[in-house]
């Protein structure tokens, strides 16, 4: 348990600096993770951004590319610290992590985004209502659950196939 705990505590700290980088560098680098209204007024302001929806042909090949470097991280780590090699042992273990994450992130959502105001776009500071939309990140959050599944299976399999080795 020990050992869980401490990757979650590094997934955790990985996780905020990535993006707590990219978010101060350009908020615009996380556009498609603002609620609409914030979209769609940049949109309107005429910000050179990629398409902002969320079911964009490039939002979906991103997020599956992270998802898929997740995936590989999570195998690595099950694989060399945890020495998991069962599929129902490994899935659960990368699950948690995942699930850790996740619920860290709508924290991180909801204390951070949401109030700081070096993220507010220049153009949308009225949009206070949109910024404060909490169920737009917990509905965010359940997304990211599901997605956490095939990512934990795939995990998983290769932990089983990397054991057979």
């Amino acid at each position: 348990m020990t050992v869980f705990a401490i990757e979650a505590l590094v997934l955790i700290v990985f996780f905020t600096l990535v993006i707590r980088l990219l978010a101060k560098q350009n908020p615009l680098n996380f556009l498609q993770d603002y609620p609409e209204p914030i979209r769609e007024r940049v949109k309107e302001l005429g910000y050179e951004v990629e398409e902002t929806s969320r079911h964009s042909k490039a939002y979906i090949v991103r997020k599956g590319i992270v998802a898929l470097m997740m995936g590989l991280v999570l195998t690595f780590v099950l694989v060399k610290v945890n020495h998991v090699t069962t599929f129902g042992a490994a899935f659960l273990t990368a699950y948690g992590l995942w699930v850790i994450v996740d619920l860290y992130d709508i924290l991180l959502d909801i204390v951070w985004f949401c109030r700081d105001e070096s993220l507010i776009i220049p153009g949308t500071e009225d949009l206070v209502e949109a910024y404060h939309d909490y169920m737009f990140h917990v509905r965010a959050s359940v997304r990211g659950l599901v997605i956490g599944l095939p990512v934990c299976v795939l995990a998983a399999l290769l932990c089983v196939l990397v054991g057979r080795l």
